[in-house]
């Protein structure tokens, strides 16, 4: 291993094992708001994970990386704390073995493992994903979320607060209700450059002004409230950020983001979904190599 490969491998596993521990802190603070089974699912997520490298370990010799822990961390905190640990399983096991270690494992894939297990968890258990909500105050399973609501206006705040959607005080996946604790953890993570700023502020400008933009068509909607519902906060930290499945050029990133922004409008205007990021962020990994080689000509040119 020459000079170059060890300083690429040193970085990536300090990045790896810096955001594999802003993960930790989210689902730690998930823990105070939904209850210590949240810690289950991610064990059962874990270890099917971790099973699934070690077979390609075995048998195909692809090293088990130091992402290990990112993908079941990541599917982990976009379910439901509800959601039984069967599924749990099931859908860590398909996002890395499909999403991820059939295309070579760490640092090859195209599309966002953590995604592509969600993905095809709302396709095969849309009951358990879009409405077994748990409600962190009152303990009721409910069969929605705020980000249900975003389309009434005004927004019916006598039922969830600012207060609640910036404190994770409201029903919603394990990770993504603690918008406040993931802001900060994402500016961490931007300071440490372990994380790249620029498809992250293009995505959560971009999804301002497109809302701003639908409501002159199909309005209005509390833009405010759009953006503190749903996962609109953890994707631009911990999913739109993904240095592997976004495209590697400055300005294709930021095209990224206003697009992954731009499908995830659309979705929650016109389509069934209340929200569209995991179906954003799916079309938009495809798109990547498409934004590379735009901007690759002109860095060649």
């Amino acid at each position: 291993m020459n000079l170059a490969d060890k300083f690429r491998d040193d970085k990536t596993f300090r990045n790896n094992s810096l955001f594999t521990i802003g993960l930790l802190l989210v689902l730690v603070y998930g823990s105070i708001i939904f209850g210590a089974r949240v810690y289950l699912v991610a064990l059962v997520a874990i270890v099917a994970a971790v099973a699934v490298e070690y077979l390609f370990f075995q048998t195909r010799k692809i090293p088990i990386g130091s992402s290990v822990l990112i993908t079941p961390l990541l599917l982990t905190l976009l379910l439901p704390p509800t959601i039984p640990l069967w599924m749990a399983v099931v859908g860590s096991l398909f996002g890395t073995f499909f999403g991820k270690m059939l295309f070579g494992g760490e640092g090859k894939y195209i599309f966002n493992p953590a995604v592509v297990g969600i993905l095809f968890m709302l396709i095969s258990f849309p009951a358990q994903m879009n409405t077994m909500w748990l409600h962190p105050q009152t303990g009721e399973i409910l069969t929605y979320t705020p980000v249900n609501s975003v389309a009434f206006y005004p927004f019916p705040t006598a039922t969830f607060t600012m207060n609640d959607l910036i404190f994770g005080l409201t029903p919603g996946a394990i990770g993504e209700t603690v918008r406040l604790f993931i802001a900060l953890v994402g500016i961490a993570l931007i300071a440490l450059k372990v994380i790249d700023w620029k498809p992250v502020l293009s995505f959560l400008v971009s999804f301002v002004l497109l809302t701003l933009l639908f409501n002159l068509f199909s309005g209005p909607r509390d833009v405010l409230f759009s953006l503190m519902t749903g996962t609109v906060i953890f994707a631009s930290v911990f999913l739109v950020s993904d240095p592997v499945s976004a495209p590697k050029y400055a300005w294709a990133r930021v095209l990224y983001g206003a697009g992954i922004a731009l499908v995830t409008i659309v979705i929650r205007v016109y389509a069934a979904f209340p929200e569209g990021i995991i179906f954003a962020i799916i079309i938009m990994n495809a798109v990547s190599p498409l934004l590379d080689s735009i901007f690759e000509k002109e860095v060649t040119a």
